[in-house]
């Protein structure tokens, strides 16, 4: 009899470990669903402008992350980008190709890193116009992710992290004001830059993948 009672308490344990591997089973696979991609933060130091709205970045061209996207998607090269202001040559820097820089690239250009690196007569003359201070971020997405869902964000030094999620144009403007995040996505990639011209505030930009 005893034997018995032990067989049929051995088959209740069985069977609940296994509802309950099930559970989590489920569970995992729910959970799944809201994993990142990918994700990545940076700092924006602050920038100079008067009374323009969304300024150029100092560092020209950075806004253009369908070129750089389709740059990458096509010819598979880094793009770089040498001249801050309207016209002045610089040396150039380098957004990587994702591909070759474990899936994810950034650069990152503040307005005063720009004037400091450049002659004194030409910092005066850039220091009149209006211009951004500017981050950009390559990520190279895993072969089966057709549709991407990206969530852009940015703080003031609180760190409180804001959405910026109105669309304007080519940018989503960041409720933090004096902000925007635009992107594009070709292919595998997908190219974003922050912009901040705030005169007193480094900002923390913030962008998620989601699949």
């Amino acid at each position: 009899m005893s034997g018995k009672l032990v067989w049929v308490a051995l088959v209740v344990v069985v069977g609940t470990l296994s509802a309950c591997h099930k559970n989590e089973k489920a569970a995992a696979s729910a959970g799944d669903e809201q994993v990142f991609l990918t994700t990545k933060q940076f700092v924006i130091a602050r920038a100079r402008h008067g009374r323009a709205e969304n300024p150029p970045c100092i560092r020209r061209g950075m806004e253009g992350v369908l070129d750089a996207a389709k740059g990458f998607a096509t010819q598979q090269k880094p793009t770089s980008f040498g001249v801050i202001g309207k016209e002045t040559p610089v040396t150039p820097i380098v957004l990587e190709d994702p591909r070759t820089s474990g899936g994810v690239s950034v650069i990152a250009r503040s307005v005063s890193e720009e004037l400091r690196g450049v002659k004194a007569e030409t910092a005066k003359a850039l220091a009149q116009e209006d211009y951004a201070s500017c981050g950009t971020v390559a990520f190279l997405l895993p072969p089966n992710a057709t549709q991407v869902r990206v969530v852009m964000s940015a703080a003031n030094e609180d760190g409180n992290l804001q959405p910026c999620n109105v669309g304007q144009g080519d940018y989503m403007r960041c409720e933090i004001g004096d902000a925007v995040w635009t992107s594009f996505h070709e292919d595998r990639y997908l190219v974003a830059t922050f912009k901040n011209w705030s005169e007193t505030l480094d900002r923390t930009a913030k962008i998620d993948l989601f699949p």
